[in-house]
């Protein structure tokens, strides 16, 4: 019987990634979580956060990212050719909170921000995100994930690539969004 070195194995530092091993760790199952970009990613893919995400949140402990969101902003539709609005709407009008219902509007939050506040939550677990770490091959059969990781190291202006193997009991892939 093969011993794997690690339970998870989560491939891909967004928001998935950062949620799905936040997940395992509250739930006290060991994991190792890896980015193939060598510096957290700057800028937006979908700022939208809706409700439902707002209570995955709060049931992960950290209902904080309800309130470092924004409110949407309202909506200008404007007279052809001018910076006249013709109207001003919100494009999810505003409904007040109850308690059965805490989140119930959508809000804005900067992808980075929400990255940012997940990886805090897994450092109080004691786990990193490895950066300039990517998966090369990954093989499986009926008794581990055997993977080939390839750590990006720089020093001194010398730039290599150091080679990994090892063996995990599952794998999450997580990389999610190109471009």
């Amino acid at each position: 019987m093969t011993i794997c070195t690690l339970p998870v194995l989560v491939v891909g530092a967004g928001p998935s990634g950062l949620v799905a091993a936040l997940t395992l760790l509250q739930n006290n199952i060991p994991v190792r979580i890896i980015e193939k970009e060598r510096h957290y990613r700057q800028g937006q893919r979908g700022a939208g956060i809706h409700p439902r995400t707002f209570e995955v949140f709060h049931f992960l402990d950290a209902p904080e990212i309800h309130d470092l969101a924004k409110p949407l902003p309202p909506v200008q539709e404007h007279k052809r050719g001018s910076l006249e609005p013709t109207k001003i709407f919100s494009i999810s009008p505003y409904t007040e909170p109850t308690p059965a219902i805490p989140y119930y509007n959508p809000k804005l939050l900067g992808q980075a921000n929400l990255e940012a506040a997940l990886r805090s939550h897994l450092a109080g677990y004691g786990c990193t995100v490895e950066l300039g770490t990517r998966l090369a091959s990954f093989t499986q059969d009926d008794t581990c994930v055997r993977v080939k990781l390839f750590k990006h190291h720089a020093e001194d202006g010398f730039e290599e690539e150091e080679e990994e193997d090892t063996e995990v009991a599952y794998l999450i892939g997580a990389d999610g969004a190109k471009g």
